[in-house]
């Protein structure tokens, strides 16, 4: 239903995509709001999950969702999620990859990311952003990084 609220996203009252019931005001999100999150997606395409090897892993937590892009040269830059603030249940590979992927594709302020040497990172598998999923092609390697991830 679109109906006149308060859009979640742009923090502005306009016309808003509204799916339930409401009371008081309506919230959801804008028409121009939505727009722009289909654009970012259709930009994306695919991101690579690495994990991170060496000094580093003193930094990133064991079991981090790691997921960037390759640099151009010898560094790329990598965003990671490590649930350590989550609830034992929203510590799937998924939500931590979601936030990761979506720290880096907004470019978001924080403290979770690193520039690494590409020598740092073993890439394991690739996200596909658009659609929230990911494939992974180094089984062996991500489950021994996995394997230690915080529960």
């Amino acid at each position: 239903m679109n109906v006149h609220g308060y859009c979640t996203r742009c923090k502005r009252i306009r016309r808003v995509n509204v799916t339930a019931p409401f009371t008081g005001t309506p919230t959801g999100i804008c028409a121009e709001c939505q727009q722009k999150e289909v654009d970012t997606r259709a930009r994306v395409g695919e991101l690579t999950i690495y994990v991170p090897v060496g000094p580093i892993t003193s930094i990133i937590d064991p079991g981090s969702a790691v997921v960037g892009r390759p640099g151009n040269g010898s560094r790329t830059t990598v965003y990671y999620e490590s649930g350590r603030h989550y609830e034992e249940h929203d510590r799937t590979f998924d939500s931590l990859l979601l936030h990761a992927a979506s720290r880096l594709v907004t470019k978001y302020p924080t403290i979770a990311l690193a520039s690494l040497q590409d020598d740092e990172l073993i890439p394991v598998g690739t996200y596909d952003y658009a659609s929230k999923t990911h494939t992974i092609t180094d089984p062996t390697t991500f489950n021994a990084w996995r394997a230690h991830a915080r529960t």
